[in-house]
């Protein structure tokens, strides 16, 4: 059995963020034929952006739609992906090098204890093994890094990888249910 890729899809305001089809080819660039792909999407009023996700060659779309979800609160959008991760059990998780992806990606890392990849420009592959290129001293110089245990957090730069190409499939959609924890935050007055 093949491994369970998770792609963490962002949209703004409905609309599909470019960074989700790049984070999906960066996924199809190390897939098997024998692993999974799901697209996940957190947010509210995901109706369209999911349909548009279920268009690219994926084995599923789950979304976690509600109005606490709106807007990103790092503490409710980790809630969310903890509920959707505890479902499939992800051995790759792949997102956009975005503001959320930078604050989201490090929470899931640590919370799954997992070994993570950020600002990723490139992919190799070595046979059964892959090779991260990353930038580093202000891209004077690039970084070839590998994970060796699973599960694996990954972000994708912006515009280095090519975005996936629909193909006009209907990937099943389904919603995860979500129920919003009490606030850890207290007001002080």
């Amino acid at each position: 059995m093949g491994r369970t890729i998770a792609i963490i899809a962002e949209q703004r305001d409905g609309k599909l963020r470019q960074s989700s089809v790049e984070a999906l080819q960066a996924a199809n660039m190390m897939a098997t034929k024998e692993d999974r792909l799901i697209f996940v999407i957190i947010g509210h009023g995901l109706a369209v952006a999911s349909r548009k996700l279920a268009a690219y060659n994926v084995a599923e779309v789950l979304l976690v739609d509600h109005p606490d979800l709106a807007e990103y609160n790092p503490e409710l959008y980790m809630h969310a992906a903890e509920s959707v991760f505890q479902q499939i059990d992800p051995d790759i998780i792949i997102m956009g090098h975005t503001a959320v992806g930078r604050d989201l990606a490090p929470r899931i890392a640590a919370r799954l204890q997992a070994g993570m990849v950020s600002d990723i420009t490139g992919i190799e592959l070595k046979g059964e093994q892959v090779r991260f290129i990353r930038p580093i001293y202000a891209g004077k110089a690039f970084e070839h890094k590998m994970i060796t245990a699973v599960p694996w957090v990954i972000t994708v730069r912006a515009n280095n990888i090519l975005p996936a190409r629909a193909v006009e499939a209907d990937a099943k959609r389904r919603e995860i249910s979500f129920d919003p924890p009490q606030s850890i935050r207290t007001m002080v007055k």
